[in-house]
């Protein structure tokens, strides 16, 4: 395949244009806004981030040729969407997709995909860019398994990874990255651990105090539209960010901003009394205080 500028439905793509997200600024992810997110990972997959094998090869052996007289190339991927995505495309329930695809490519050169929901086709995009190496020349390539035919279809219906970005922070551009990763090996849950005992790096606008005192930094937050920004970012990608708030337990770091809401809080020396590890403190579940402030919170919460 050469890098030549078009990639599907003759879409042309820059440097400047590729990695580009589909409408950052809406709040809504539809099954076009997937597959244009696929078609943009898949060239910056194929030609930015693609490797070249020469490491796993014998010393003396011999990439294709890209302009020897038999060179075949490949310059049009044929996506076919056979179905209907369901209104709720970006956050499905687990199994509620059908995530299956078909991918083949003839010897001719010739690439066809169909796929039944636009996060099929977006599965097998990622499939596509794993058949292929770079070549040592930068501009092309290649597959050495064409002919080939796939038909791949998810064995369980939830396939996700926890980060805990409570008790270590982890930069925006971090949390990307590892969403990329999951959607690169078709997982669909993205499970982020927001809160806990350590920390609250997680900012509540009609709370503003509780992240304010309980990150471990001032600048250590996940601001209201770094949440919005990374829940879409997943959904481009047919990943859906499940958001952990831990309570009643683990929530010693409320104490920091309300420290009348918490039982317990902090006790030392002998804190294994009151938890698994430090520090100890959890919502007195018998306070009206702190049923309002749940109240508040998780109001706040479903407004994101």
């Amino acid at each position: 395949m050469r890098d030549n500028g078009t990639l599907e439905s003759q879409t042309s793509y820059t440097d400047s244009s590729i990695g580009e997200e589909a409408d950052a600024t809406s709040n809504t992810v539809s099954g076009d806004d997937i597959v244009e997110f696929a078609t943009r990972a898949t060239w910056k997959a194929l030609f930015l981030q693609n490797f070249d094998p020469w490491k796993f090869r014998p010393r003396d052996w011999q990439e294709p040729s890209p302009v020897s007289a038999d060179a075949l190339y490949l310059s049009r991927i044929n996506l076919g969407l056979l179905g209907t995505d369901p209104a709720n495309i970006a956050r499905p329930l687990a199994g509620e997709v059908d995530e299956s695809y078909s991918l083949s490519v003839t010897q001719q050169g010739v690439a066809t995909i169909s796929a039944n929901t636009s996060i099929g086709l977006s599965r097998s995009l990622t499939t596509f860019t794993q058949l292929f190496y770079a070549h040592s020349d930068q501009q092309n390539v290649y597959t050495p398994l064409a002919p080939v035919s796939i038909f791949d279809a998810p064995r369980f219906a939830h396939r996700g990874l926890n980060l805990d970005v409570s008790r270590s922070y982890y930069p925006v551009s971090d949390i990307k990255r590892q969403i990329s990763a999951c959607a690169y090996t078709k997982m669909n849950r993205f499970h982020l651990h927001a809160t806990d005992s350590q920390a609250w790096p997680l900012e509540i606008p009609s709370l503003p105090s509780v992240s304010e005192r309980g990150a471990y930094r001032p600048h250590l937050v996940y601001s209201k539209d770094d949440f919005a920004h990374l829940q879409r970012y997943a959904a481009l990608q047919g990943v859906e960010m499940i958001t952990e708030i831990d309570m009643p337990g683990h929530t010693s770091s409320i104490a920091y901003s309300f420290p009348e809401l918490i039982a317990a809080f902090n006790m030392q020396p002998d804190w294994t009394v009151y938890a698994n590890d430090p520090p100890s403190g959890t919502l007195k579940l018998n306070s009206p205080a702190v049923r309002t402030f749940i109240q508040t919170l998780f109001n706040d919460g479903q407004k994101q």
